[in-house]
């Protein structure tokens, strides 16, 4: 079973609707959808937002669900200058940029229960949902690292520091939370994210303009992903 989890409700939304054979649990005050998108088995959440948010969420879901494989989907604000509204990003690596130990020793970013700084996707479906997407959506499909923290990034200085130190592609603020929660359960997952805003001054208003049509774009091609799913992909 893959579980499929999302901040907002416009990112799971159409997620949801492509499901049959639903059914509702509530878990740890987190509505849980089951189902199926084509012949793959999932469980699908809104998470709220936020790393604590999507951290709950996602161990909620692995211990009431038995998902072998986690998915966190939606949007996404582009750090890199390549990335362009509605582009599909699909994560190597989740960090969390906003983690920083380095008054007792640790270089910032440093997660100890995770012995570094990035978290590893796994490989198989990562690259099955960037060729899916790629094929699917005529907008650019990037792969590298993805960041997560608790800030809306909205500023030149904010966007610069992350960069400066992490190199990511994008921005969000639940993957990396995800990421850290399925390792330390030795659970293998990946991250899609389709690009809001570009993580500056003008953030909030591309935000609020293009959100719903980013979120469709990581979800059509999540839904196409999983609805020809070799199983050779999860191993």
């Amino acid at each position: 079973m893959i579980g499929i989890i999302a901040a907002m409700e416009p990112e799971l939304a159409e997620i949801r609707a492509h499901m049959t054979g639903v059914s509702l649990s509530r878990v740890s005050g987190f509505d849980i959808f089951r189902g199926r998108i084509g012949e793959t088995p999932v469980a699908a959440a809104v998470c709220g937002i936020g790393k604590v948010a999507a951290a709950l969420c996602a161990e909620a879901m692995i211990l009431s669900c038995g998902v072998t494989h986690v998915v966190n989907t939606g949007v996404a604000g582009a750090l890199d200058a390549r990335l362009h509204v509605l582009d599909i990003v699909v994560a190597e690596q989740v960090l969390q940029h906003d983690f920083d130990l380095s008054p007792i020793g640790f270089v910032p970013g440093h997660i100890p229960a995770c012995d570094g700084i990035r978290i590893p996707c796994h490989r198989g479906l990562s690259d099955h949902i960037a060729k899916t997407a790629a094929e699917l959506l005529c907008v650019s499909v990037h792969r590298g690292d993805i960041a997560s923290g608790d800030q809306f990034i909205h500023t030149e200085e904010q966007k610069a520091r992350i960069t400066a130190d992490f190199s990511p592609l994008c921005c969000e603020m639940e993957g990396g939370a995800i990421g850290q929660v399925c390792a330390m359960n030795g659970l293998p997952f990946t991250v899609i994210r389709a690009i809001s805003d570009g993580a500056d001054d003008g953030a909030p208003m591309s935000f609020e303009a293009f959100t719903e049509a980013a979120a469709h774009n990581s979800a059509t091609a999540l839904i196409a992903a999983l609805q020809a799913l070799p199983a050779e992909v999860l191993l």
